[in-house]
């Protein structure tokens, strides 16, 4: 491999290809291990070998290349999670406290905590059959969006929609609900 990378550094494009095919299976296993969101998989490769391209020049030439390439890996996935799952993400905030909800025991919460999910319980209870079977399957059972879509005869885009649409309707009623 470290051949091809002299090559692409020689100025061969159709070097990179061979590099594409050599890691890509096993990143995309890694993403897709931590990743449920497909499209949020390819487009990560996406950046992932965009860097690796614009950061072949900074690569020594001794160490193995694919710890190299694994490097970057790790550092563009955390740095995805810590932009996209951010505390100050408040859907995502959410997101977090109904898997512990529907997951965990009550009494684990501190009493902030159990307020919270006494109002989410609430407003839990005001959400259609179809909606709860979702956040059932989804965040209770662990079934993947995609498992979810294929069962529904959906796409997983029309499932993840709607449990963004949900989570945010359950955030605002869980707003509403501390007002009074």
């Amino acid at each position: 491999m470290k051949d091809v990378i002299k090559n692409i550094l020689a100025g061969d494009k159709d070097a990179f290809r061979e590099l594409v095919k050599a890691y890509g299976p096993g990143m995309r296993v890694y993403l897709s291990g931590r990743l449920s969101d497909k499209p949020m998989v390819d487009d990560l490769m996406q950046e992932i070998f965009v860097a690796v391209y614009w950061n072949l020049k900074t690569y020594d030439g001794v160490s193995d290349p694919q710890l190299w390439v694994r490097a970057i890996t790790r550092n563009k996935l955390m740095s995805y999670l810590r932009t996209h799952y951010s505390q100050k993400n408040s859907v995502n905030t959410l997101k977090v406290k109904i898997e512990e909800a529907l997951l965990n025991e009550m009494e684990c919460f501190s009493a902030n905590e159990s307020e919270v999910v006494y109002r989410l319980k609430s407003c839990l209870k005001k959400q259609s059959d179809s909606v709860g079977s979702l956040l059932q399957s989804r965040y209770f059972e662990g079934e993947s969006v995609i498992n979810i879509a294929s069962r529904l005869n959906t796409t997983v885009s029309a499932i993840s929609s709607e449990l963004y649409r949900v989570r945010k309707q359950l955030k605002l009623c869980i707003e509403q609900e501390s007002e009074f």
